[in-house]
């Protein structure tokens, strides 16, 4: 796609909000928000949007006047999440912690119910309150936020939510200073709504820190920094190799969306084949999404590439691999953390200079990341042909990832003083490079596509062609 095309799109997205608005469609004016909140993270052109921005807060403002005020409560803490994920993600880590600071009232939609029995189980074991939105419409789940808060009335909230959740934010706008508004930022690298609701936005490391401060304008003092662990269920066991596969030789695995290796001119693809044509190696990937080029290598390799959908058990197929491959042009940054818990080396092709940084502690003796192919072929050749070497990485890496303790510890010190002792590194950033790549990977057409559906039927008076 071109620019000029994504700037249309945008152009086509804010005169139907205006108009809906104007014409006292506030249902529908969200509803807009929320496609173009959506559209906007998946092409990935800016950080944030003013202007969507000051028309979710006039929304509001129109429907409730003033901000609300309360008396808080200093020991409940609400907890909002907008993913509604079990185990992936930041949720059990904040959870665990927050447990021990205060009583948790949890929020999310009642459709995720059923599918995160493990933070239930977290919350039914710290006494927490579980609460559900029911309403489908955004202006129904504003209000039910809105009486949650006033029937608990915490001091505290944590919003960790959906780059799209025009109303989970909107709601949070309605309350004043008797409710701190922690933003917990996990999605860094790309759009979301919220720039201006938090009082204080939590990063997980330096390059989101300066991404927010230079591209979201996001001032420094609000600013703070938590690293995090991931979450590892060792009792879950493994579940087998795929059919076909040769148990007794090594493999590399790899693994999340395929979208993350498409671009970059097929180097992912290339890094592959180089491995297999020079070694006698297997390759397990486990995603899905638009898989014809690692079908390619299937007919090429036969018997020696295995696609599998996610497993629950990928924290165990790390453990038994010989290394992690991490996803190229686009590296996901918890598997570095699950390769590193597993000992295992996630060896990485950079993209961006920026993008691959802080996902795990700062230690000396980290050999993972390289800079081109040819260095790439030199690591791969050191990693795959000297097993010893291999071994002193992987102690390495097994201590390059923060602790439970150390993370419960800061999180504390960020309720109680608004900040911790980790510093931020905030440097001139510049994502230009990596922004052009989302761009890329997507068409004209793709973008039509993307914006054709029952649900989005909302913008279809407004883009008839």
């Amino acid at each position: 796609m071109q620019f000029y095309e994504f700037e249309m799109f945008v152009s086509k997205f804010k005169e139907a909000i205006e108009k809906e608005y104007t014409n006292s469609n506030y249902e529908s004016c969200l509803n807009l928000m929320r496609q173009g909140c959506n559209f906007f993270y998946d092409v990935n052109q800016f950080y944030f949007d003013e202007e969507l921005e000051l028309m979710l807060n006039k929304i509001v403002r129109k429907l409730y006047g003033e901000q609300i005020s309360y008396k808080s409560k200093r020991d409940i803490i609400l907890f909002y999440d907008g993913f509604g994920l079990n185990s992936r993600g930041l949720i059990q880590n904040y959870l665990n912690a927050l447990s021990k600071i205060g009583k948790i009232i949890y929020l999310t939609d009642i459709k995720n119910c059923e599918r995160i029995p493990r933070v239930i189980q977290i919350l039914k074991d710290n006494n927490a309150e579980i609460l559900f939105l029911t309403s489908k419409k955004q202006l129904d789940r504003i209000e039910e936020i809105k009486q949650c808060v006033e029937k608990f009335k915490p001091s505290k909230s944590f919003i960790y939510t959906t780059p799209d959740d025009v109303a989970g934010i909107g709601s949070f706008y309605l309350f004043d200073q008797s409710l701190k508004k922690f933003f917990i930022n996990i999605t860094d690298h790309t759009f979301w709504i919220g720039q201006n609701v938090g009082d204080y936005f939590i990063e997980f490391r330096d390059y989101g820190a300066s991404v927010s401060k230079k591209y979201r304008r996001i001032p420094e003092e609000k600013i703070i920094k938590l690293p995090f662990y991931p979450q590892i269920d060792r009792n879950i066991k493994f579940e087998g190799f795929p059919v076909g596969m040769d148990k007794s030789k090594r493999f590399i695995f790899s693994g999340g969306s395929l979208y993350k290796t498409l671009g970059g001119n097929g180097l992912y693809y290339k890094i592959v084949d180089y491995i297999l044509g020079k070694y006698d190696v297997n390759f397990w990937y486990a995603g899905s999404g638009e898989k014809s080029h690692i079908d390619n290598l299937i007919k090429k390799y036969p018997n020696r590439i295995f696609l599998t959908k996610e497993r629950k058990d990928f924290f165990q197929i790390i453990e038994k691999s010989y290394f992690y491959l991490s996803t190229y042009p686009i590296c996901g940054g918890l598997m570095f953390q699950y390769a590193a818990s597993a000992g295992k080396v996630p060896v990485t092709l950079k993209y961006d200079e920026d993008l691959t940084k802080g996902f795990l502690l700062e230690k000396k003796n980290l050999n993972f990341e390289f800079d081109d192919f040819d260095s790439l072929k030199e690591g791969l050749d050191k990693f795959l042909g000297d097993v010893n070497y291999v071994r002193q990485q992987e102690q390495y890496f097994k201590e390059s990832v923060i602790e439970e303790k150390v993370f419960n510890e800061q999180l504390e010190k960020i309720c109680k003083y608004n900040s911790n002792d980790f510093d931020i590194d905030f440097y001139d950033i510049n994502t230009d490079r990596f922004r052009d790549e989302y761009l890329k990977r997507i068409t004209y057409g793709d973008a039509c596509i993307k914006l054709c559906g029952r649900k989005k039927i909302s913008i279809f008076k407004y883009l008839p062609k």
